[in-house]
């Protein structure tokens, strides 16, 4: 029984994920990462998607420039399994908002420190 190839599965998820928000262009990382951080957060808390879609994105630029090592099932699951929350925020949602809403959303969402918050900090 032949094994899947994980690299290229890697790459075809990432480009799924990518997928999602396509007038990202050029900006695809961190626009991506927080537009993405947006549409999971009412399952996952905005900073831990931020920072496994950051992760994944680096997996997916080192299989694409050979310098991953062939075993990387750990990267592979990273992001099948941004992709499922994804999918499945969406699918709770009854709708994929557009790129407008969620970047609004976490704009209004944003609430600062209180000044002695601040202070302690």
């Amino acid at each position: 029984m032949q094994m899947p190839d994980l690299p290229s599965s890697i790459l075809h998820t990432r480009q799924g994920i990518e997928s999602l928000f396509p007038s990202t262009g050029t900006e695809i990382t961190c626009r991506t990462f927080l537009l993405l951080a947006e549409l999971i957060a009412p399952a996952h808390p905005r900073s831990v998607t931020y920072e496994t879609a950051k992760k994944s994105h680096g997996d997916r630029s080192k299989i694409s420039h050979a310098f991953r090592k062939p075993s990387i099932t750990a990267q592979w699951l990273r992001a099948w399994l941004l992709l499922r929350d994804a999918l499945q925020a969406v699918l709770q949602r009854g709708r994929m908002p557009s790129e407008e809403d969620l970047t609004r959303t976490t704009l209004t969402d944003y609430q600062p420190p209180k000044e002695e918050e601040a202070v302690e900090s």
